[in-house]
């Protein structure tokens, strides 16, 4: 059984190794042939988990702080599990010891792992009963290793860099792992056609009974009428949206008549992101009478039709179907030897 001691040292030890829900684990060993190398990772909370130590001291740091780690004597601690063999005769904590040397004396990361590697076995054959042998490999985990928690952003990279202390007058070891998360989405160019309802007001000159002399006349409006515009939508497609084969997502866009430019902002419901529907609204031009006019009101001259009325912009609904191309299908091609589609130069 364990000392109260025993058990706490145990639990200190055990911490930095619990599990935590939805925590991506990223292992770094030291003992391995790459020193620097890139991992992609989800956005949350990222343990990063060194295997293969040496007992000297190592120093790590993020992007973001610097947290040294401090050096961990095997030799320390190795006293508080022990364990009494089942049978003491054949000699089970020798053996342990000796493994314990080894850790203390080793210089090199792959020595490490060639220790641990081999404990199991040297262990049994000096006769160190199952829970025994299990018990001490958790130690010599625990031993050689330690975690650093950190959390990642989506868009986001980590730098985090182990430095081992070298001796006087020799370069330090460096290993590094570049943390990267992919990109946040993507902006998505769709061209097609916007649909809104007809709301010019248009006016035209009478003749009036007396000569020389216009009466000023709205023509009918047709309300039920819908115009029909050539339209380029951007869309910010998320990563995570990618895969699916509908996203439904924020969309805002630009349609172009002969009066000037539309703009539009709605919810676009995308497919397989090629084909897209958007329903919203925004601000398109119309035509209205001049500010210095009246309906019914008689003037004296001739007046032209941009005298007649003026430009102006309002809010109208809008549907929207547009699809995702290669390139603008607007674009009018030249044909090669810098001629248009209609042979000019």
């Amino acid at each position: 059984m364990f000392s109260p001691a025993q058990l706490v040292l145990v639990i200190l030890l055990a911490l930095p190794n619990m599990a935590v829900a939805a925590v991506q684990t990223v292992e770094v060993d030291l003992a391995g042939p790459v020193k620097s190398r890139r991992e992609t990772v989800e956005p949350g909370p990222v343990v990063i988990h060194v295997i293969n130590r040496l007992k000297g001291g190592y120093s790590t740091i993020f992007k973001r702080h610097y947290q040294p780690i401090p050096a961990i004597d095997p030799s320390a601690v190795q006293g508080a599990f022990q364990v009494e063999s089942r049978n003491p005769k054949v000699g089970c904590d020798p053996a342990w010891n000796k493994v314990t040397k080894s850790l203390t004396d080793a210089t090199d990361e792959t020595a490490i792992r060639g220790i641990l590697a081999s404990a199991e076995k040297t262990l049994h054959e000096a006769g160190c009963d199952t829970p025994t042998v299990a018990q001490r490999l958790t130690v010599l985990r625990l031993l050689t290793s330690w975690d650093e928690r950190t959390s990642i952003s989506a868009g986001e990279e980590i730098e985090y860099t182990i430095t081992r202390d070298s001796k006087k007058g020799e370069p330090p070891i460096v290993w590094t792992v570049t943390l990267a998360t992919r990109e946040r989405g993507s902006w998505l160019i769709t061209y097609g056609i916007a649909g809104v309802p007809q709301r010019d007001e248009r006016y035209w000159l009478e003749p009036a009974l007396t000569a020389g002399q216009f009466t000023v006349r709205r023509q009918e409006s047709r309300h039920d009428e819908v115009r029909i515009l050539p339209s380029v939508f951007l869309t910010w497609l998320p990563e995570k949206r990618i895969p699916r084969d509908w996203s439904v997502g924020p969309t805002v866009g630009f349609g172009l008549q002969s009066k000037g430019f539309s703009g539009f902002i709605g919810v676009g419901a995308l497919f397989n992101s090629v084909a897209q529907i958007t329903l919203g609204g925004g601000l398109a031009p119309v035509v209205r009478r001049a500010g210095n006019l009246q309906e019914g009101q008689v003037v004296s001259q001739n007046l032209s039709e941009d005298q007649l009325q003026r430009t102006a912009y309002i809010f109208v609904p809008a549907a929207c179907l547009t699809v995702h191309f290669s390139g603008n299908p607007f674009k009018k091609e030249e044909k090669p030897g810098g001629t248009d589609a209609s042979g000019a130069h």
